[in-house]
C-alpha cells in the first residue's frame, strides 16, 4: 500500500508540474502572438512608405510578361510555398559590382524572385529590374514588395515559353543580368532545356546568367523535397556548357558580391564554408 501511495503522490506531483510548463508556454505562446502581431502590424505600415517611395523610382517604361502558364500550379514550391513567403533577399552589394561592371544602367530579370527584394534593390539604384515567381503566394498575400513594385513582379512557370516586352511599344527586352539563386535545383531535370532556352533569349549579348545551385536536398516537416535536380558541380558545368553558355572570362564577383549562398541570415547556406553544398555560377552565352 505504502509503494501504491508513494507512486499516486508522484504522479499527482508530476501532472501538477506539467500543469504548471502548460500554463507558462501559453503565457509565452500568447505574448510572442502579441509581438507577432504588433511587428506585422509595424511591416503593414513600413510596406505604405516604401509603397509610396518606389512611386518616385524610375522612371522606367512599363513592361508586360505574356508566359504560357501563368503559374507554375504543378511544382512543389508553388504546392508548398515555403521559399516564397519567407524570402525576401536584399543586397544592394550586387548591384554595386554589376554597376562596375557594365559602367552603365542596367537591365535586371530575377527568376524565382520571391519576395521581388532584390528587383526593389535594382529599381532604388535606377536599373530596370522585373521579376518572376512561379508560386502566385506572395501576389495573393500582398506580402514583401509585391505591395511596393506591384508593376515590376510577375507571376510565370519558368519552365514555359514565356517572354518579357515593352507594354507601350510590344517590342520583347533583353537583359543585363539575369539571375536564378536557389532555383534551378528546383527544377525537374526535364525542365531545365527549356529554362535555358527562355534564359538566352532574355539574355543581351554581353549579358550575365549568374545564380546558386544547391546539391544537397531540401526536406520539409511533410518529408518533401522541394530539390528535383541534385547534382553534382561537375554535372551542372556540363549541363550549362550544353545548353549554351561558358563561364564568365574574368572574375566579375567576389563572394560577398552574392546574394544568396553566402551565409546571409539563417535560411541562407553558406557555401564558402560548405563548398560540397552549393556553388555560385556567372555564364555569358557561348
Amino acid at each position: 500500500m505504502g509503494d501504491q501511495a508513494d507512486e499516486a503522490r508522484n504522479q499527482a506531483m508530476l501532472v501538477e508540474f506539467l500543469n504548471v510548463v502548460q500554463d507558462r508556454l501559453d503565457q509565452v505562446s500568447r505574448s510572442n502572438d502579441a509581438a507577432f502581431d504588433q511587428l506585422a502590424a509595424v511591416d503593414l505600415q513600413l510596406g505604405d512608405l516604401r509603397a509610396i517611395a518606389a512611386r518616385n523610382f524610375g522612371p522606367f517604361a512599363a513592361v508586360e510578361v505574356r508566359a504560357a502558364r501563368p503559374v507554375a500550379t504543378t511544382s512543389r514550391d508553388h504546392l508548398y510555398p515555403t521559399g516564397t513567403i519567407q524570402d525576401n533577399t536584399r543586397h544592394p552589394r550586387f548591384f554595386q559590382a554589376c554597376e562596375r561592371h557594365f559602367g552603365r544602367r542596367l537591365r535586371y530579370l530575377d527568376l524565382g524572385c520571391s519576395g521581388g527584394g532584390l528587383v526593389f534593390d535594382a529599381r532604388l539604384r535606377g536599373h530596370l529590374g522585373i521579376g518572376i515567381e512561379g508560386s502566385d503566394a506572395s501576389f495573393q498575400a500582398q506580402r514583401a514588395e509585391w505591395r511596393t513594385i506591384p508593376e515590376a513582379l510577375f507571376t510565370g512557370d519558368i519552365t514555359q515559353p514565356f517572354g518579357v516586352f515593352d507594354k507601350a511599344t510590344g517590342v520583347a527586352l533583353d537583359f543585363d543580368v539575369i539571375s536564378a539563386w536557389e532555383v534551378l535545383e528546383h527544377l525537374e531535370e526535364g525542365d531545365l532545356p527549356q529554362l535555358f532556352a527562355n534564359v538566352l533569349a532574355h539574355l543581351a549579348p554581353s549579358g550575365l546568367f549568374v545564380g546558386s545551385v544547391s546539391m544537397v536536398p531540401e526536406i520539409l516537416s511533410n518529408g518533401v523535397d522541394l530539390h528535383r535536380t541534385i547534382r553534382p558541380r561537375e554535372w551542372w558545368q556540363a549541363v550549362f556548357g550544353a545548353s549554351g553558355f561558358t563561364a564568365a572570362p574574368v572574375p566579375v564577383f567576389a563572394f560577398g558580391d552574392f546574394p544568396r549562398g553566402i551565409g546571409k541570415g539563417r535560411l541562407d547556406p553558406d557555401y564558402g564554408r560548405t563548398p560540397d553544398n552549393g556553388f555560385h555560377f556567372v555564364m555569358m552565352r557561348v
